[in-house]
């Protein structure tokens, strides 16, 4: 049977059997916490000691029952257990624990080191557990003034271990006077196969630093070992203020490393980083170093902004993207997107953006799309931006769009903007229909300025069956791609070569449009108002409004059980026993 937890005392003793089976009985008061365990050298009441540590972890399984324990309180220095370093939280380390079902509210979190420090709210490292129907809600802080610092809303870490419906929206601050500083909203660290799934953040995030890897994630920084996350959300804003430094934000996720997954996971919040010396800003994020991660129906909506003191003369270059700006090879992203504006400034360097990815090394993106605007100002420095992707090798892209505008800026240096890309590059390139209907500008003092509609150069690989729109880009010519007219960009004979079809769904200003984005197939659809089985008469190219029914059946011929009829648009519509006369 398992032990009954009454009051926060009860609570405390947990520390005492750390393999017991307990559930807490009512709700708990643990505000007086912030007046226990003084420390006269800090001056400050350390509160709660967190339960169990690396060394000699709880073992056991705590219910909460759904009760919450309240005002919980920590304020502690960092210390070594065995081969780690402490995370302050509820409960400190499991190895083969459960925990469910806890909910804890307003906390109040803070560890300090001089070389590290790591704190959470419920958990510091869930090693071989499981953690289900838990939620947290306060602030998390972590202050080292040399190097290493972890902070992270609900769990430490997840090792070979599976969190499922788990909540938090604390506030989550993290502070390294040098470097080596992860900040996240849920979790800092998923390795060895663990799992998440159906788990949200929502709290803001910030992470502050000197001089290098100051990282700041919207719910993970960094996942490895083919762990998996799916159905999780972040929606707070993410913040990064590196000073001299560099450091990288992201809505969801700062990197992915061997063959992680992530599956129908969003961000919502505003990414803003602002840095001395180079760093990333993304949408969503991942940064995948090694090949195999692959992203499937995951999206972003945040704005993403950076702005940097120092670029290329200092060895760093800026870059930001809707989604994700990539390093490594092996990447794929299937049927994702992003909707966000995207800026970056260099005060002093090079900027590279785009709409939805950055130099995608080997790495493919399917079926997916963007629509925010892309801006990138540099200054004695190259500038490159494109409204889906920019500074490419090996660029793989299928079934892709974009429609937010694109502008290139820079002084003393070069500028380059593409409608769809900045560039194609590497031998075994393929971009594969994709189209664009970006406004693409620029402007360069004392440099070069190259535009394209789809692409400003086209260096090596395929593009092939692809298209921008002359008018909305302003831009007749490209390195690659073909310039079409608005009124051909919404004709479906343009795409005779797409997996396309008409549908009545009107979407996407009545440009092609992914299918998956309703539910539907083929690849691409194109608005009009037929249903997709009948076959529209009078749309597009052949549409005059003022023709009348009676002069469009003119040129339908009838067989035996065949259906016609005219909507209320004036349009006429016919099944597949009807033919039309020419």
């Amino acid at each position: 049977m398992a032990t009954k937890i009454y009051n926060v005392t009860d609570l405390q003793n947990i520390q005492n059997d750390l393999s017991g089976d307990y559930e807490l009985a009512n709700d708990i008061d643990a505000s007086e916490t912030s007046g226990w365990n003084w420390n006269a050298g800090r001056g400050v009441h350390e509160g709660f000691v967190p339960i169990g540590t690396s060394n000699d972890p709880f073992t056991g399984k705590l219910d909460g029952k759904g009760f919450n324990i309240t005002g919980l309180y920590i304020n502690r220095e960092a210390f070594q257990s065995g081969a780690f370093f402490q995370t302050l939280a509820l409960i400190a380390a499991t190895d083969g624990a459960i925990i469910q079902n806890v909910n804890l509210v307003d906390v109040d979190i803070s560890a300090h080191g001089t070389e590290r420090a790591n704190a959470s709210s419920l958990i510091g490292r869930l090693e071989f557990s499981e953690c289900h129907n838990c939620t947290a809600s306060g602030q998390v802080q972590a202050v080292s003034d040399d190097s290493w610092v972890n902070a992270s809303g609900l769990i430490g870490m997840l090792r070979d271990s599976i969190a499922t419906n788990c909540h938090t929206s604390c506030v989550v601050t993290g502070q390294a006077g040098i470097d080596r500083c992860y900040v996240a909203g849920f979790t800092r660290l998923l390795y060895e196969g663990a799992e998440v799934s159906n788990c949200s953040a929502t709290g803001d995030v910030l992470a502050i630093g000197g001089t290098q890897i100051i990282n700041a994630a919207g719910f993970v920084s960094t996942i490895y070992g083919a762990s998996h996350i799916s159905d999780c959300f972040a929606s707070g804003d993410v913040s990064l203020n590196v000073n001299p430094g560099r450091g990288l934000a992201s809505g969801f996720i700062n990197t992915c490393y061997d063959a992680s997954t992530l599956t129908n996971c969003h961000a919502e919040g505003n990414i803003s980083a602002v840095t001395g010396e180079g760093g990333s800003a993304e949408g969503f994020g991942g940064s995948p170093y090694n090949a195999g991660t692959t992203y499937t129906r995951c999206y972003c909506t945040g704005d993403v902004e950076i702005t940097s003191a120092l670029g290329q003369a200092h060895g760093r270059d800026i870059y930001a993207a809707g989604f994700v700006v990539y390093w490594g090879s092996g990447f794929n992203a299937i049927e994702c997107y992003s909707t966000g504006d995207v800026t970056a400034t260099c005060l002093d360097g090079r900027v590279r953006a785009a709409g939805f990815v950055v130099s995608p090394e080997r790495g493919r993106s399917q079926r997916c799309y963007c629509t925010g605007n892309v801006v990138a100002v540099g200054n004695q420095g190259n500038v490159s931006a494109g409204g889906f992707a920019a500074w490419t090798w090996h660029f793989l892209a299928t079934d892709c769009y974009c429609t937010g505008s694109v502008h290139a800026e820079t002084t003393d240096a070069n500028a380059y903007a593409g409608g769809f890309t900045s560039d194609v590059d590497g031998g075994d390139s393929d971009v594969v229909n994709c189209y664009s209907t970006s406004a693409v500008s620029g402007v360069v003092v004392n440099g070069t300025l190259g535009l394209g509609g789809f692409c400003e150069w086209h260096g090596g690989g395929n593009i092939t069956d692809c298209f921008w729109d002359t008018q909305t880009s302003g831009q007749a010519t490209s390195d690659g791609g073909e310039g079409k007219t608005t009124a051909e960009m919404r004709n479906i004979e343009t795409f005779a070569e797409w997996d396309i079809q008409r549908t009545a769904v009107s979407r996407n200003n009545r440009y092609p449009f992914l299918s998956w984005e309703i539910g539907n197939s083929p690849t691409w659809l194109l608005s009009g108002d037929a249903p997709t089985n009948p076959h529209p008469v009078g749309y597009a190219d052949d549409y005059r409004p003022e023709k009348t029914a009676l002069e469009l059946l003119r040129n339908v011929e009838m067989e035996a059980g065949g259906r016609v009829f005219v909507d209320k648009s004036g349009n006429l519509h016919y099944d597949s026993r009807f033919a039309r006369n020419a």
